[in-house]
Order: C-alpha cells, then sequence, then structure tokens
C-alpha cells in the first residue's frame, strides 16, 4: 500500500541478499529506509514486508542521485552515488 512517499523516492533493489526486491524510501538527503521482502501472503493479494528502519544516514547529495546495483556479485545490491553532469560514481559496498 506504500508508505505515503511520492513513487520518485521509491526504489527497489535486493539489499539482502535473498534475491527479492526489497522497498526502498529514499530521503531527500540521500538517506535510506528499507522494508525487507518477506514474499507472497498465502492468502493473495498481498507480501509481507518487514521494517528494517534507516541504513544509510545519507552522503550529502540530493536522494535522487542514488541508485543500487550488486558491484561484487554477493547478491546484495550496493548504494551509488551517481553526479547527473558527469556520470562519475562513488560507491559503497553492501556487507550485509
Amino acid at each position: 500500500s506504500g508508505v505515503g512517499a511520492p513513487g520518485s523516492r521509491i526504489r527497489f533493489a535486493p539489499l539482502y541478499g535473498t534475491r527479492s526486491a526489497d522497498y526502498i524510501l529514499m530521503g531527500d538527503d540521500s538517506s535510506v529506509q528499507v522494508w525487507q521482502n518477506g514474499g507472497p501472503k498465502p492468502s493473495g493479494g498481498d507480501w509481507y514486508w518487514f521494517p528494517g528502519g534507516q541504513i544509510a544516514s545519507g552522503v550529502g547529495v540530493d536522494g535522487t542521485r542514488i541508485q543500487f546495483a550488486d558491484l561484487n556479485a554477493d547478491g546484495r545490491a550496493d548504494y551509488l552515488d551517481v553526479d547527473p553532469q558527469t556520470g562519475s560514481t562513488r560507491a559503497w559496498i553492501n556487507f550485509g
């Protein structure tokens, strides 16, 4: 049902190494809150989402710059700050 934030602030990426996409809320300050994907409910029509709280405090840039990708093939998406002008990228590896 969402968390009441605009869709532009929502991302999906596998952060916990389960290969399931987790629900990510980006703060304007590049902070990150997450809800872990628990899979579909047996009755259907909905999914289990487990709150994980804030997992990143931000890196001093606009949250729209943040992307997620698994850079080291460990099954967990890493946190990337991509400069919109130059494409240069800073990365923080997700060690779980």
